[in-house]
């Protein structure tokens, strides 16, 4: 099963240019996490996606001078929080907020990360 959080619009300043760092740019991150079937009607069988939204926002307020760095941190960090998460993949996309003379949308960095095999710490 996935539980997806998709387009969430943060405005932050990671990049290594000194204007990405004063001029705040839009990133939207986009989460996939899978995890096993939920067997009842409870959220506590799965992932409260305002709790996805609630990390990203804190990480977010960290610098990162590459997105790439930022999208490892955000997948690695869900990782970690949720124990029933086998995996999460990530986009992180980067509108840049400085003139290129160049057209440019965006650019985005994806990381998928896997929770190793038998490293799911068990209850006591």
């Amino acid at each position: 099963m996935r539980v997806q959080v998709e387009g969430l619009q943060l405005w932050g300043k990671h990049g290594v240019l000194e204007a990405e760092q004063v001029q705040p740019q839009r990133f939207d991150i986009s989460v996939a996490l899978t995890l096993p079937q939920v067997k009842k009607d409870n959220l506590a069988e799965t992932v409260d996606y305002r709790s996805v939204i609630e990390i990203i926002q804190t990480l977010n307020t960290h610098h990162f001078d590459l997105i790439e760095t930022f999208a490892q941190t955000i997948a690695q960090t869900l990782l970690d929080t949720f124990l029933q998460v086998d995996e999460v993949v990530i986009s992180v996309k980067k509108y840049p907020a400085f003139a290129t003379g160049i057209h440019l949308d965006h650019v985005c960095a994806e990381v998928h990360v896997q929770r190793v095999t038998g490293s799911r710490p068990t209850s006591a």
